[in-house]
């Protein structure tokens, strides 16, 4: 009895944590946290975090449990499709794909998977989530969950 207890407790502290956050860098100062950025709270794996805006001049994936072997990719569309980055990692609780040629990439969009998943990238079934958060400069947020796309535009 208190083993199960102990495997139904794990298994609910493992899911409370199974989701990171994908951050749209907007400004040239790619993946630095003092810098405006449109954020996707709390990613389940395979979901694809979207920006309606331009574009992004990085990606970053942040919050990644230690230890955690995943998939990661940066897409120039909104729907995860156009692949501009992707890598295998594990050990680094933050990662961001970032234009070192000096050109925009105009990231749009990005998801994570589990390395082991048996699903495939080019398989993006997945659900697609817009942006809900905006970090400004100062580290201020501001939930944008709730504004349409043209409103999220203007910002």
């Amino acid at each position: 009895m208190k083993f199960s207890q102990v495997i139904f407790g794990v298994a609910a502290a493992a899911s409370a944590v199974s989701a990171i956050d994908i951050w749209m860098y907007l400004e040239d100062k790619a993946c630095e946290n003092h810098y405006v950025a449109m954020v996707c709270t709390g990613v389940n794996p395979g979901a694809c975090c979207y920006y309606d805006g331009a574009g992004a001049n990085s990606v970053g994936f942040r919050a990644i449990p230690k230890g955690w072997r995943l998939d990661l990719t940066g897409y120039s569309t909104k729907e995860c499709k156009g692949l501009l980055h992707s890598v295998g990692m594990v050990g680094p609780t933050d990662w961001c794909f970032k234009d070192d040629t000096g050109k925009n990439k105009n990231y749009r969009s990005g998801n994570y998977y589990f390395s082991s998943s048996p699903k495939k990238r080019s398989e993006a079934e997945s659900s697609c989530v817009r942006a809900d958060t905006m970090v400004l400069p100062d580290g201020t947020k501001l939930d944008v969950s709730s504004l349409d796309e043209v409103a999220a535009l203007e910002l």
